[in-house]
Protein backbone atom coordinates (compact mmCIF):
# COMPACT_ATOMS: atom_id res chain seq x y z
CA UNK A 1 0.00 0.00 0.00
CA UNK A 2 2.90 2.31 0.83
CA UNK A 3 4.57 1.73 -2.54
CA UNK A 4 1.32 2.48 -4.37
CA UNK A 5 0.97 5.76 -2.45
CA UNK A 6 4.59 6.70 -3.11
CA UNK A 7 4.23 5.98 -6.83
CA UNK A 8 1.08 8.06 -7.00
CA UNK A 9 2.77 10.99 -5.27
CA UNK A 10 5.86 10.66 -7.47
CA UNK A 11 3.63 10.81 -10.52
CA UNK A 12 2.42 14.26 -9.55
CA UNK A 13 5.90 15.41 -8.55
CA UNK A 14 7.17 14.16 -11.94
CA UNK A 15 4.51 16.09 -13.79
CA UNK A 16 5.41 19.27 -11.93
CA UNK A 17 9.12 18.74 -12.54
CA UNK A 18 8.62 18.18 -16.27
CA UNK A 19 7.45 21.75 -16.66
CA UNK A 20 10.42 23.11 -14.70
CA UNK A 21 12.89 20.62 -16.14
CA UNK A 22 12.08 21.57 -19.71
CA UNK A 23 13.43 25.06 -18.96
CA UNK A 24 16.92 23.53 -18.86
CA UNK A 25 16.75 23.46 -22.65
CA UNK A 26 16.77 27.26 -22.67
CA UNK A 27 20.24 27.40 -21.07
CA UNK A 28 23.03 27.89 -23.64
CA UNK A 29 24.93 24.67 -24.38
CA UNK A 30 28.30 26.15 -23.39
CA UNK A 31 27.08 27.04 -19.89
CA UNK A 32 25.21 23.75 -19.49
CA UNK A 33 28.18 21.64 -20.63
CA UNK A 34 30.56 23.51 -18.33
CA UNK A 35 28.22 23.04 -15.38
CA UNK A 36 27.86 19.32 -16.10
CA UNK A 37 31.64 18.83 -16.34
CA UNK A 38 32.26 20.70 -13.08
CA UNK A 39 29.54 18.82 -11.19
CA UNK A 40 30.65 15.45 -12.60
CA UNK A 41 34.26 16.13 -11.61
CA UNK A 42 33.28 17.17 -8.09
CA UNK A 43 31.00 14.16 -7.75
CA UNK A 44 33.62 11.73 -9.04
CA UNK A 45 36.25 13.07 -6.68
CA UNK A 46 33.91 13.13 -3.69
CA UNK A 47 33.04 9.43 -3.89
CA UNK A 48 36.49 8.06 -3.00
CA UNK A 49 38.51 11.26 -2.48
CA UNK A 50 40.82 9.97 -5.19
CA UNK A 51 42.17 12.02 -8.09
CA UNK A 52 42.75 8.85 -10.14
CA UNK A 53 38.97 8.43 -10.42
CA UNK A 54 38.75 11.88 -11.99
CA UNK A 55 41.41 10.91 -14.56
CA UNK A 56 39.48 7.73 -15.34
CA UNK A 57 36.32 9.81 -15.79
CA UNK A 58 38.02 12.20 -18.22
CA UNK A 59 39.72 9.30 -20.04
CA UNK A 60 36.38 7.55 -20.41
CA UNK A 61 34.89 10.80 -21.72
CA UNK A 62 37.62 11.21 -24.33
CA UNK A 63 37.32 7.56 -25.33
CA UNK A 64 33.54 7.90 -25.57
CA UNK A 65 33.89 11.00 -27.75
CA UNK A 66 36.33 9.25 -30.07
CA UNK A 67 34.05 6.23 -30.25
CA UNK A 68 31.01 8.37 -31.08
CA UNK A 69 32.92 10.23 -33.80
CA UNK A 70 33.90 6.88 -35.37
CA UNK A 71 30.45 5.25 -35.02
CA UNK A 72 31.40 2.74 -32.35
CA UNK A 73 28.91 1.83 -29.60
CA UNK A 74 29.73 3.39 -26.23
CA UNK A 75 27.66 1.04 -24.09
CA UNK A 76 30.43 -1.60 -23.79
CA UNK A 77 32.73 0.98 -22.19
CA UNK A 78 30.00 2.04 -19.77
CA UNK A 79 29.34 -1.59 -18.86
CA UNK A 80 33.04 -2.26 -18.38
CA UNK A 81 33.42 0.71 -16.04
CA UNK A 82 30.32 -0.26 -14.07
CA UNK A 83 30.81 -4.02 -13.93
CA UNK A 84 34.62 -4.12 -13.78
CA UNK A 85 34.91 -3.79 -9.98
CA UNK A 86 32.31 -6.53 -9.47
CA UNK A 87 34.18 -8.83 -11.86
CA UNK A 88 37.42 -8.14 -10.02
CA UNK A 89 35.84 -9.10 -6.69
CA UNK A 90 34.31 -12.25 -8.19
CA UNK A 91 37.61 -13.36 -9.73
CA UNK A 92 39.40 -12.68 -6.45
CA UNK A 93 36.80 -14.72 -4.54
CA UNK A 94 36.99 -17.54 -7.09
CA UNK A 95 40.77 -17.56 -6.88
CA UNK A 96 40.53 -17.84 -3.10
CA UNK A 97 37.94 -20.64 -3.32
CA UNK A 98 40.08 -22.67 -5.71
CA UNK A 99 43.32 -21.83 -3.85
CA UNK A 100 44.89 -20.08 -6.83
CA UNK A 101 44.04 -22.82 -9.36
CA UNK A 102 41.56 -20.65 -11.21
CA UNK A 103 41.54 -22.78 -14.38
CA UNK A 104 39.72 -25.50 -12.44
CA UNK A 105 36.46 -23.58 -12.84
CA UNK A 106 36.38 -24.72 -16.47
CA UNK A 107 35.75 -28.29 -15.30
CA UNK A 108 32.16 -27.36 -14.46
CA UNK A 109 29.62 -27.77 -17.30
CA UNK A 110 27.83 -24.45 -16.72
CA UNK A 111 31.11 -22.55 -16.95
CA UNK A 112 32.00 -24.27 -20.21
CA UNK A 113 28.53 -23.53 -21.65
CA UNK A 114 28.80 -19.84 -20.70
CA UNK A 115 32.33 -19.68 -22.15
CA UNK A 116 31.13 -21.21 -25.43
CA UNK A 117 28.21 -18.78 -25.60
CA UNK A 118 30.58 -15.89 -24.98
CA UNK A 119 32.95 -17.03 -27.74
CA UNK A 120 29.97 -17.53 -30.05
CA UNK A 121 28.68 -14.01 -29.33
CA UNK A 122 32.08 -12.58 -30.25
CA UNK A 123 32.52 -14.65 -33.42
CA UNK A 124 28.94 -14.52 -34.76
CA UNK A 125 28.95 -10.88 -36.02
CA UNK A 126 32.21 -11.44 -37.90
CA UNK A 127 30.97 -14.73 -39.38
CA UNK A 128 27.67 -13.13 -40.38
CA UNK A 129 29.47 -10.25 -42.09
CA UNK A 130 31.83 -12.64 -43.86
CA UNK A 131 28.93 -14.79 -45.10
CA UNK A 132 27.03 -11.70 -46.30
CA UNK A 133 30.07 -10.49 -48.28
CA UNK A 134 30.57 -13.96 -49.71
CA UNK A 135 26.90 -14.09 -50.79
CA UNK A 136 27.20 -10.65 -52.44
CA UNK A 137 30.28 -11.80 -54.37
CA UNK A 138 28.38 -14.86 -55.61
CA UNK A 139 25.44 -12.71 -56.69
CA UNK A 140 27.80 -10.25 -58.45
CA UNK A 141 29.51 -13.13 -60.32
CA UNK A 142 26.20 -14.48 -61.68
Amino acid sequence: MGFALINLLLYFVGLAFCKCGSLILLIPKSILATSIVVLATIGTFSINKNLFDVFVMFGAGVLGYVMLRNDFPTSPIALALLLGPMLEKAVNLTSTMYEGRILEIFQRPMTVILLLLTVFSFIFPFAKSWMRKRRQVRIAEE
